[in-house]
């Protein structure tokens, strides 16, 4: 998942950290259709797109009324 993402790429950068925002879209199903980052403090493009997969893994319930889109953030630091 995400934090094996983080851990991963904490192996490769020691200071890796920051706030790291995605927006998820949801399908009318409660899968995700879509992960875009939205706002990255990590910079960090092998952690981040190993983070946007594990998202797209995730399931949510079914939304009333059709797909959304949420965002989601993740604040990352070398004690997660």
């Amino acid at each position: 998942g995400v934090l094996r993402c983080y851990r991963a790429g904490l192996a490769r950068n020691p200071g890796l950290g920051g706030r790291l925002e995605v927006a998820i879209s949801v399908n009318a199903e409660g899968g995700v259709s879509d992960v875009t980052i939205v706002e990255n403090g990590l910079r960090e493009q092998t952690t981040e797109q190993c983070i946007t997969r594990a998202v797209r893994t995730w399931a949510f319930p079914a939304p009333r009324g059709g797909p959304v889109v949420v965002r989601y953030p993740f604040s990352l630091s070398g004690s997660d």
